[in-house]
């Protein structure tokens, strides 16, 4: 009963989260940085009560079938959680942002700070990193080295590479624009579109096939150097997020209550209707498995095989408050999830019988000491190029 209850949501709960965050991240990124206030005592009475408050909390997780099998029953987060991140369970490099700026985290838990950007997305092989702050676009290399830049009227957001390397899609204000990967040939593509990130086919054949989302909530397939539509759709949701499988099979309208499944030619396969508000969503690598996060009071991340549409949905994991973004690593061993209610990431296997294993204490480790305290953002994991 107490897990049903958990997961009841709160009308406009998410949403006025989002705009919270918003507000204050983009308030932040454009000012100077401030000695940091003298520090106050809390009550004694007050740390009782968050004490007593904390302890009545549960959470618990579990997936059913042949796959993860996790039980967990915890105060908020893991008590077994590390108190920091000494390295990865696995290869590959993690993309990270928070108001100190964009990171990236080496397999043996080393950090380097990119510089103050707000946005940023690996290229292919990670290579390098294509960030924004806002009105500059520029690609800067594993070390922070800018290798050319940009700067348009609007704001800069959600740049990403195309699967080849020689293309950016980016949005400037409400202006989708695409660059070439050295940083010429920057041309407007599309006007009046909705704040999602673009999203480019995989293919081992250098084309160019980008998925995007209007501000009219229309889905649109182009094949980008031809300028040719592909396909598009009148979508009944806003949509939250675009995603492809990594072998382009697949594509995926993620909306609040809906997955909606689409061929590699944009033809419409399924609908999923989700009963609980999603938040976000990754591809399994090399798989047409898709891991989506359901918020309320409570969150879970459930895994749906896309492939058969009858299937019931597998529970990865489950907690109390809020998971903000989950990514696999690029051999698809292992997942990480965000869970700032907890101040932790989880990275859960892909493998029965292994433990999950928890960090603590995330926020304090991606801050510069001057930066506001906020949990970073978790953009990517990425190859060893």
């Amino acid at each position: 009963m107490r897990r049903e209850l958990e997961r009841i949501e709160v009308p406009g709960e998410d949403e006025a989260e989002r705009r919270a965050w918003s507000v204050v991240s983009r308030a932040f990124s454009e000012r100077l940085p401030a000695p940091p206030p003298p520090r106050r005592r809390l009550r004694p009475a007050l740390v009782a009560i968050a004490v007593a408050i904390v302890a009545l909390v549960a959470v618990a997780g579990g997936l059913a079938g042949s796959r993860i099998v996790h039980s967990v029953r915890e105060a908020v987060g893991l008590k077994t959680a590390a108190p920091a991140l000494t390295r990865l369970p696995t290869g590959g490099r993690l993309l990270v942002t928070s108001a100190a700026g964009a990171w990236i985290v080496q397999p043996d838990g080393s950090k380097r700070l990119l510089g103050r950007y707000s946005q940023a997305a690996w290229s292919p092989h990670g290579l390098f990193v294509a960030v924004a702050r806002g009105h500059e676009l520029a690609a800067v290399d594993p070390h922070g080295m800018v290798r050319w830049s940009l700067a348009r009227s609007g704001v800069i957001r959600l740049p990403r590479w195309a699967p080849d390397g020689y293309r950016i899609a980016y949005l400037d204000g409400a202006t989708l624009r695409i660059v070439a990967g050295d940083g010429t040939g920057d041309r407007s593509f599309a006007a009046d579109v909705a704040r999602v990130a673009p999203a480019w086919r995989p293919s081992a054949t250098h084309e160019h096939v980008l998925a995007f989302s209007t501000a009219r909530r229309e889905l649109e397939l182009y094949a980008v150097d031809g300028n040719e539509v592909v396909a598009r759709h009148r979508l009944p949701a806003v949509v939250l997020q675009l995603l492809w499988s990594s072998d382009g099979d697949r594509l995926v309208v993620l909306s609040a209550h809906a997955i909606a499944v689409f061929a590699h030619d944009g033809r419409p396969l399924r609908s999923i209707r989700l009963g609980r508000r999603a938040l976000g969503a990754a591809f399994e690598p090399h798989t047409h498995r898709l891991s989506v996060i359901l918020g309320g009071p409570r969150s879970d991340v459930l895994s749906f095989d896309l492939d058969r549409p009858g299937g019931h949905a597998r529970e990865i994991f489950g907690g109390t408050g809020r998971f903000s973004g989950l990514a696999w690593s690029p051999d698809g061993r292992w997942m990480l999830i965000a869970w700032p209610t907890a101040n932790q990431w989880l990275f859960v296997p892909a493998e029965d019988g292994r433990r999950i294993a928890a960090v603590s204490g995330i926020t304090a480790q991606f801050s510069s000491g001057t930066s506001l305290a906020l949990f970073p953002g978790l953009d990517d994991w990425c190859c060893v190029p």
